[in-house]
């Protein structure tokens, strides 16, 4: 039996490396991946300011239904109309812009309607609302709580 013998193919230094199709598909590969964290990175930035927005309306009128809850009974229904403003996160004024158009210039609004009447007990449905222009687009909040006479 004579054994076969096996070519060895060496290349020479013209072979070695990359070529340059193997250059740009590894350039366009990493062009690709930056972009999509960049995009990533853009959205993610978006949403956490819009997340922000809707936290500090949330927090204006849950604090201001709260405070409306301290107001003597008998006035909660002229308050159906009324504006409230939403503070900014260290609590200055004007945290959020009001839609365009708003009279007021605040950027809430209470809703007084008379949910239920049984004999002279009324009760109230009271939604303190917050609209405003964002840094993403428009937002809005509302939050809803029955109110009534204390006994």
């Amino acid at each position: 039996m004579t054994a076969k013998s096996r070519q060895v193919r060496t290349f020479d230094d013209r072979e070695s490396g990359a070529s340059l199709t193997e250059l740009m598909i590894g350039l366009l590969v990493c062009v690709l991946v930056i972009g999509a964290a960049l995009s990533m990175t853009v959205h993610q930035s978006r949403l956490r300011k819009a997340d922000r927005e809707v936290d500090l309306a949330s927090r204006a009128c849950r604090d201001n239904l709260e405070e409306l809850r301290s107001v003597d009974f008998a006035t909660i229904a002229s308050m159906d109309g009324v504006g409230f403003d939403v503070p900014g996160p260290d609590g200055q004024p004007g945290g959020l812009t009001p839609i365009a158009g708003d009279t007021d210039g605040l950027v809430g609004e209470f809703s007084v309607v008379v949910d239920q009447t049984t004999g002279s007990a009324t009760l109230y449905r009271v939604t303190a609302t917050a609209r405003w222009t964002g840094s993403v687009s428009n937002g809005s909040f509302s939050l809803t709580t029955l109110m009534g006479p204390r006994l």
